[in-house]
């Protein structure tokens, strides 16, 4: 598929249930309600999983909306590029950004 065909992608991540202030979700709702922005898809997950490699890797970008406790006062914005090229932790379903994207590469061929 080229990069032309692709669209970008909007992950909302977090668990209101664990404690997670959920603002992940929170703006992907907001993304997916806003009409303007039709030339993209959006997704709200609990967490960062594997699963999410394919999506990666049909995706044009990946824009990551989650919470942090340890960035900074509340409320502050963080922006982060994340670089591939770190070794999956194939013993379990989830990761971070820099552990999908790999995955997203290797399987996919991104």
């Amino acid at each position: 598929m080229s990069t032309a065909a692709r669209r970008p992608l909007v992950v909302g991540y977090g668990n209101a249930l664990s404690g997670d202030p959920a603002i992940g979700w929170y703006v992907a709702e907001r993304v997916a309600a806003d009409r303007r922005l039709t030339d993209l898809d959006v997704q709200s997950v609990r967490r960062l999983t594997t699963g999410l490699a394919a999506n990666f890797a049909w995706a044009s970008r990946v824009v990551l909306v989650g919470a942090a406790v340890d960035r900074g006062l509340p409320g502050s914005l963080h922006i982060a590029d994340v670089v591939g090229g770190v070794e999956p932790a194939i013993s379990t379903d989830y990761g971070d950004a820099a552990m999908l994207l790999t995955l997203a590469d290797e399987i996919c061929g991104v």
